[in-house]
């Protein structure tokens, strides 16, 4: 499939569930031509959550090292953030401190990229606030104020939510690097925990 049906479909699908497409992303339709589809009932069965770690203030995004850390910005109400990162037990390090505003992730090898100058009001603000595609081919949608995770199928438009009770949750990623599960979503909140979202 080519660059421009990819970006169409992926505008398509987010405008299904609300998230504003980028102006200049291609959309031949709108939200009214995605027709409900049946979904494999594995792919929505609910998926248990667990604690990897929590009392790290208000965490906005996560990424993976690729060396056996969970990177998590940490940002703040008032005051600095800082980049932090967590292993596989939740022992938690801080690999940047006094960060502005500190967002968006990039691993690249061995460079990491961190967005910032980001606040925290601009995730309240939108109930989707963060995505990532599955090892399935699918779109997990983090819905802060929903508190939930909505798996979106990019094929059929068909979405379901996996998981629920997540306070403001931030962001979220499938493990990887030695670890962390690759089958297992974790996310990020603004409760400053860090979870596992596990298949049943």
């Amino acid at each position: 499939m080519g660059r421009r049906a990819r970006s169409t479909r992926v505008a398509v699908v987010l405008a299904a569930v609300g998230v504003a497409p980028l102006a200049t992303a291609p959309v031949a339709a709108g939200p009214a031509a995605i027709a409900p589809a049946a979904a494999d009932p594995a792919a929505c069965a609910p998926r248990s959550v667990t604690t990897v770690a929590s009392g790290l203030g208000v965490l906005e995004n996560l990424a993976f090292d690729e060396r056996g850390g969970l990177l998590v910005s940490n940002t703040s109400f008032v005051g600095p953030g800082a980049l932090r990162r967590i292993t596989p037990d939740g022992s938690v390090t801080t690999v940047l401190p006094e960060v502005t505003g500190p967002g968006g992730i990039v691993v690249d090898g061995p460079t990491v990229c961190l967005n910032v100058g980001n606040t925290t009001v601009s995730g309240l603000l939108s109930m989707p606030d963060d995505l990532t595609i599955g090892p399935d081919g699918a779109l997990y949608i983090a819905l802060n104020l929903g508190g939930a995770v909505l798996r979106v199928d990019p094929a059929t438009g068909h979405s379901c939510r996996i998981a629920e009770g997540i306070p403001l949750m931030s962001s979220l990623a499938f493990g990887s690097g030695p670890g962390w599960d690759p089958n297992v979503l974790y996310t990020t909140g603004f409760d400053g925990t860090v979870r596992a979202v596990h298949p049943v």
